[in-house]
């Protein structure tokens, strides 16, 4: 529903009261001014009906945010609601602004938004009149015309939110500009082009500076040979300091002009002084020459929407969209609709939070210096004006591997909005993860990175002098059996305090801390003497030394909170899924398109019978069918179980694969749980190949072999072989029944009056009790089996000293 009948009656006047005469220039808004970048705080975001966009991206947006939904009329909004209602999205999640527009591209012609020097949140409205589909010159354009409710809306939508309409005299279609966040943004240079009938380029700059305070704008070279030369289709900032750069296939016509832009960005320095971090995305084609726009997407709050093409990069382009957007969630939206130059993102517009709690950081570098602390500082802007809470403005930190975080205060700092900190020191070699934290009195909070502490930023303490490093670390240790291994302590220019390399032990992840000290090899070389473990115990363990001038280090950096695993028991191996075909398609197993059960098409030798999978035409042993084609071989579900220390999950199988080997067609790969773990290279022998699992660990996944032509040409060639299925897991097998009764104190084989002195000092001090007895184990000493040491194990000892123990059975 509309919120209400008096914003309708106002967006209804705003609309009645526009002028379709020229623009003239208004006076730009008061400095200084700044373009809000599109991972800050939003409010919702801005779609138009009728929709074009799937229903799926329709209800995925509403789940965690808001839709402003545009409508012509009365009747449009009334389809809307009910369409609403039908996708099950609540009420409270849509509002509907009546908007007469042309088209559904709200990227292109909705609103610009900035704070301006008063901190109040304003709409630009930038001139919109079409697209000129243009080759690569960057000479004067013009402009094709139309669009003229398009180019109306930014004022109404300012009208409905209440605030300034700021009117730009310049072209800005909102696909080819895109910004970071303070004053720099990039474009291609057809943004130049267009308001070359305006005016000069100096004066298009000077109007950039003016009205959205960028004063570094970068014009790029258009990639299309002809086209509208969006730079939103082949580039995106990710946050100030991290570019994401589509990467063609080398024959594709833009893949010289996106590889020359990309050595001018490389040569950039961002807002911090640093180069920008730049990341390359994939993108194949999905219909001939047509590649997907995978840098199309959208990223609105904690989450990134991505289009698919419903190829088989779809799944690599999720993988790197998580490794580049860690803590986000990446969903896709495969459709037949999303096109190479218009996809999801020309399509949806953030609404900003005009009282956002915004924050920027200076992260700190990737290798820092050893030092007593490490200075932060943060601006942290509450637009909402309401005041920031002391007690909450933290900073927080862990050492790489610690299952908690540590936190100190940001306090004010020297400048308006800057908060300061100072991380405290960490052994030199460690890893440290920080984010920040913030809230307000007007109920909002904010976290910096914004999923946090799901994502995190992170640095390296350099490791200057002494090194210590364990070149072969257990995995896997015998029952009460003694375990030894190397260590190294390399000098490099700092001395070793003498006597200082010591191991450390756990028996269980969070039981005490013991240790002992290595035995010297000669050299460089220490050996490391782990105590007998029984085969419920859950060994953690680490190395340290000390240097003379830098002081402790330990392997691995940052323990204790990041330490090394090993398993009690025998280490083995458990077959999760097998298949050779032999018998046909094996129970559970499922096909699309041209897979199949085959004998012909034989390549000997063969890899596992005389039968295999096969993505082919039996007939003709090609791939042929005059058409685009495409297939699925798909295995049941695989419960792939908890790993144990040092353990894998593999799949292997074999294959054959002959295709026109063209980069982006006759594409084949090996999904497990919808992501990436293969891909095929050309054989036309049977040819082994592994995949590593151990990431999928604790998931219930499905294997997939995905092959797709992409078009209907040069598809005369044998195709895609399949035999040998495997997947095999590690598994840890430990039946030793415990070596000592309880009581046993010093592990002598009998309970008796030499026991006493023993279980008092384990009673009273189990560190000294392992360095004096490290052939025995503190269990001796639990009369009651509770898994303590202490004074309720008295009357237990007494009781066996007498002869009346209770029993013991094996773990």
């Amino acid at each position: 529903m509309l919120r209400s009948s008096n914003r309708l009656l106002l967006a209804i006047g705003t609309i009645l009261n526009l002028s379709l005469a020229p623009r003239v220039l208004a006076a730009p808004p008061d400095p200084p001014v700044r373009m809000i970048a599109e991972w800050e705080p939003a409010a919702g975001v801005l779609i138009s009906w009728p929709l074009g966009i799937p229903a799926a991206l329709v209800t995925e947006l509403a789940k965690d945010d808001h839709l402003y939904v545009l409508v012509n009329n009365a009747a449009d909004d009334a389809a809307c609601r009910a369409y609403m209602a039908s996708q099950n999205i609540p009420v409270s999640r849509v509002t509907t602004i009546l908007c007469p527009h042309n088209s559904h591209w709200t990227r292109d012609w909705g609103p610009h938004q900035i704070f301006d020097g008063g901190g109040q949140w304003r709409i630009v409205d930038a001139i919109f009149q079409g697209y000129p589909w243009v080759g690569q010159s960057c000479n004067v354009i013009t402009s094709p015309g139309g669009y003229v409710l398009d180019d109306q809306s930014p004022t109404v939508v300012a009208s409905f939110f209440g605030t300034a309409a700021v009117p730009l005299p310049a072209y800005l279609v909102g696909g080819n500009f895109l910004n970071d966040g303070g004053s720099r943004a990039f474009a291609t240079c057809t943004q130049i082009a267009e308001n070359l009938q305006l005016g000069s380029e100096a004066d298009f700059r000077q109007k950039l500076a003016s009205y959205l305070g960028v004063t570094n704008f970068i014009a790029l070279q258009p990639t299309e040979n002809n086209g509208i030369q969006h730079i939103d289709c082949w580039f995106k900032p990710l946050d100030d300091e991290t570019l994401l750069v589509k990467r063609p296939p080398a024959w594709h016509e833009e893949f010289n002009d996106i590889e020359a832009n990309l050595a001018v960005l490389a040569n950039l320095t961002g807002p911090h002084g640093r180069p920008y971090r730049i990341l390359r995305i994939d993108c194949p084609p999905y219909n001939g020459s047509r590649i997907a726009a995978y840098c199309n997407s959208l990223i609105l709050n904690r989450k990134v929407y991505v289009p698919l093409f419903n190829i088989p990069g779809d799944a690599q382009a999720i993988a790197t969209w998580q490794a580049a957007m860690p803590g986000y969630e990446v969903v896709g939206f495969p459709w037949g609709s999303w096109y190479y130059y218009d996809a999801l993102h020309c399509r949806t517009r953030a609404i900003f939070d005009r009282h956002m709690l915004r924050m920027s950081h200076r992260r700190l570098d990737a290798l820092v210096s050893p030092a007593a602390g490490y200075a932060i500082s943060a601006t942290i802007d509450d637009r909402s004006e309401a005041g920031l809470i002391p007690g909450l403005l933290r900073a927080y930190h862990s050492a790489a591997g610690a299952a908690t975080w540590d936190w100190v205060p940001l306090t004010p700092g020297s400048q308006p909005d800057e908060y300061v900190a100072t991380l405290p020191a960490y052994p030199p070699g460690t890893t440290v993860h920080y984010y920040l934290a913030a809230s307000d009195f007007s109920g909002r909070s904010e976290t910096l990175p914004r999923v946090a502490p799901a994502g995190f930023y992170t640095f390296t303490i350099d490791n200057p002098g002494l090194v210590i490093s364990v070149p072969t670390p257990p995995t896997t240790v015998a029952p009460w059996t003694q375990t030894t291994f190397d260590v190294v302590i390399t000098p490099n220019g700092e001395p070793l305090v003498p006597g200082s390399p010591r191991v450390h032990y756990r028996y269980t992840p969070d039981g005490p801390e013991y240790s002992a000290p290595l035995e010297p090899l000669g050299g460089n070389l220490y050996r490391a003497t782990l105590p007998r473990f029984v085969c419920d115990d859950q060994p953690r363990f680490y190395v340290s030394a000390v240097g003379a001038v830098y002081g402790l280090r330990t392997a691995p950096a940052g323990a204790p909170a990041s330490l090394l695993d090993a398993g009690v028991g025998t280490a083995g191996e458990v077959t999760l899924l097998t298949a050779n075909f032999e018998g046909g398609l094996p129970a559970g197993w499922s096909t699309t398109g041209l897979w199949t059960v085959a004998t012909s098409c034989a390549v000997s030798p063969t890899c596992d019978g005389v039968r295999w999978a096969y993505y082919g035409q039996p007939s003709t042993c090609t791939y042929n069918n005059g058409q685009r084609n495409s297939g699925i071989l798909r295995s049941p579900p695989v419960a792939i179980p908890p790993l144990p220390p040092g353990g894998s999950a593999t799949l292997r199988y074999c294959n054959t694969f002959v295709t026109e080997n063209e980069s982006g067609f006759d594409v084949g790969v090996v999904l497990a749980g919808g992501r990436p773990v293969d891909t095929p290279v050309q054989s036309s022998a049977w040819q082994t190949r592994t995949a590593d699992l151990s990431a999928l660990a604790g998931q219930t996944v499905q294997f997939e072999w995905r092959f797709d032509t992409i078009d209907n040409q040069q598809n005369s060639y044998r195709g895609w072989q399949v035999d040998g299925v495997q997947v095999t897991v590690s598994t840890l097998s430990c039946t030793a029944p415990l070596p000592f009764s309880p009581g046993d104190a010093n592990c002598d084989g009998a309970v008796n009056f030499d026991d006493i002195d023993v279980f008092v000092l384990a009673l009273s001090n189990l560190a000294e009790y392992a360095a004096q007895f490290p052939d025995c184990h503190w269990r001796s000493s639990d009369c009651n089996a509770d898994g303590r040491v202490d004074f309720d194990d008295i009357d237990a000892f007494v009781a066996a000293l007498g002869g009346q123990a209770r029993g013991t059975t094996a773990p």
